[in-house]
């Protein structure tokens, strides 16, 4: 199985089909699986295009939850938004989603968001393990059986610092796979470019036993994609 890996899109629908298709990444190519890391919405304005063409258009997806669907999936919840929830895109894909001209009120705008979004929230896991590879959002829990930890613990796991936590855990006879945290934060502890200078770096971070993918696409404007190959676990789905 060829396995197409990106992460935070974040709504830059554009930025995100581009940067697949140069990948060479066939929705029809049964032998092709695209792995979205985490984190589909917020910041970008192109949600609408993200759904309709996740849900139409690519059979084989592995979706992992990131901390903005959590954090989507609160506020639709509560039906009004939080300061976080301004600053960090959320309240825009509400609108963006139900249209900003509309005359309702936001808890009802929330409602219609959320049946919009989630048929992908249903298909979403914490990680996804092949025989090679695991991919996760940010961390797993601190724990030994981390692949059972409860909803809350994977959900305080998608808010850490990635890069410094798989500096110091590792998964034995595996590379995990990660977005959430900029790569430039990575890069510019190397000496590559700064954080956030016009001579940052945004391309995948190889660790030890690690692969960072965040681009930062609203600062980027791109989207990072890794193609791997690799086999499922008793060939089937984790």
């Amino acid at each position: 199985m060829k396995y197409f890996v990106v992460s935070d899109i974040h709504s830059f629908f554009d930025e995100f089909k581009k940067a697949i298709d140069e990948a060479g990444f066939d929705p029809k190519n049964e032998n092709h699986t695209l792995v979205i890391c985490g984190d589909l919405f917020d910041r970008g304005r192109q949600p609408i295009e993200l759904i309709r063409y996740l849900n139409h258009e690519v059979p084989r997806k592995i979706l992992i939850r990131g901390n903005h669907e959590d954090l989507f999936e609160d506020m639709c919840k509560r039906g009004e938004p939080w300061i976080h929830d301004y600053s960090n895109g959320t309240c825009q894909t509400a609108f963006d989603l139900t249209g900003v001209d509309e005359p309702i009120s936001f808890e009802r705008r929330a409602s219609i968001a959320l049946v919009k979004i989630i048929p992908l929230l249903n298909q979403m896991v914490d990680y996804y393990e092949t025989e090679k590879y695991v991919f996760v959002h940010s961390t797993i829990p601190l724990k030994e059986d981390w692949r059972h930890a409860n909803t809350q613990e994977w959900k305080d796991a998608r808010w850490d610092n990635p890069f410094k936590f798989w500096e110091q855990v590792g998964i034995d006879g595996k590379t995990v796979v990660f977005g959430h945290f900029h790569t430039s934060w990575a890069w510019s502890r190397d000496g590559v470019g700064s954080e956030w200078g016009t001579d940052a770096c945004f391309e995948p971070y190889y660790g030890d036993g690690f692969i960072g993918l965040d681009a930062c696409t609203v600062v980027s404007h791109k989207v990072n994609v890794i193609v791997l190959e690799d086999n499922l676990i008793n060939n089937k789905m984790t």
